[in-house]
């Protein structure tokens, strides 16, 4: 089933039969976090809009219609848009508020990125919040990097969204708290380091694998860059969207024999880096695939177990 990329909640009524989504506990933290930073600026909703059109125009991208709208505490910044190139943008505004206007413009570049490098938005998965949408997710994020550094190495841009990336590692601080917690599912919380985590290794930046060191995380930096190891092999097939995420969708099945806890530093149910389940499941994955993935993760695996 193809979704458009859109983080869905569980809906509760208000009184008078309102239906508004109810915040997760990462959501609630997420907003007073918001609230107790600096504010740094206060940009409107037009203004928000004429930022990101111009970026688009410096970039050369052509859009038939943009729609800008504010939602609060469920994303910091996403780009929704078809085939057409009908775009909408959503933004946290209390999150904005929390970034000068020279961030501001660093992370709508980054957005603008995405219209760059896809041909729309959607994504084949189940549902939007599923493991497969994530795990595409952040194969687009590999994308958008790349895209990134090809078109603003060099600049003030670049370097702007460089020192951003640093409140990055502060948030996964949060998202491994909560993870240990059992406040947030443990494939949620992986999925969501790796989703921003991604930047690091593609522009060769250390700091990612330094803060893993630190949290003696020791193997999360390598399942990441065999991720992008994988990305770029995906990448270089040169295959159409639909292709591609379902290439991305057996990637997804094949890395998650890798044990999840381990990669968030718990050892305490299994110190193995790889599941029981992992050979079963390269097995099952050969049946619907010839992709010579299949035979890169067997060899992983091994590697691990001699």
């Amino acid at each position: 089933m193809i979704t458009h990329k859109t983080k869905r909640r569980k809906l509760v009524t208000q009184p008078g039969g309102t239906l508004v989504p109810k915040p997760s506990p990462f959501e609630e933290y997420m907003m007073n976090h918001w609230k107790s930073l600096p504010q740094e600026s206060n940009l409107t909703t037009p203004q928000v809009r004429d930022i990101f059109s111009h970026i688009m125009n410096e970039m050369g991208l052509t859009i038939n219609s943009l729609r800008v709208g504010v939602s609060r505490a469920r994303i910091q910044a996403e780009v929704l848009f078809d085939a057409q190139r009908n775009v909408t943008l959503n933004y946290d505004d209390y999150y904005f508020n929390t970034l000068t206007e020279d961030e501001i413009k660093a992370i709508l570049t980054h957005e603008s990125c995405h219209i760059a490098t896809l041909p729309d938005s959607r994504i084949l998965a189940p549902t939007p919040d599923s493991p497969h949408a994530a795990f595409i997710e952040i194969f687009d994020e590999y994308l958008v990097h790349n895209e990134f550094a090809r078109r603003f190495t060099g600049t003030k841009r670049f370097d702007v969204y460089k020192d951003f990336k640093t409140r990055d590692l502060q948030n996964y601080e949060t998202i491994l708290t909560l993870a240990r917690a059992e406040q947030m599912d443990i494939m949620k919380a992986l999925y969501t380091i790796l989703n921003d985590a991604v930047y690091f290794p593609i522009v060769g930046d250390h700091r990612f694998a330094e803060w893993c060191h630190k949290k003696k995380l020791t193997d999360l930096p390598r399942f990441l860059d065999w991720l992008i190891e994988d990305f770029k092999f995906i990448e270089n097939l040169k295959l159409n969207r639909m292709e591609t995420m379902e290439s991305l969708s057996i990637e997804g099945i094949l890395s998650s024999t890798v044990n999840y806890y381990l990669l968030l530093g718990d050892s305490s149910r299994d110190n193995s880096l790889f599941t029981p389940t992992a050979e079963v499941i390269e097995e099952i994955c050969s049946r619907k695939s010839k992709t010579p993935l299949i035979e890169v993760w067997r060899d992983r695996r091994m590697a691990e177990s001699q």
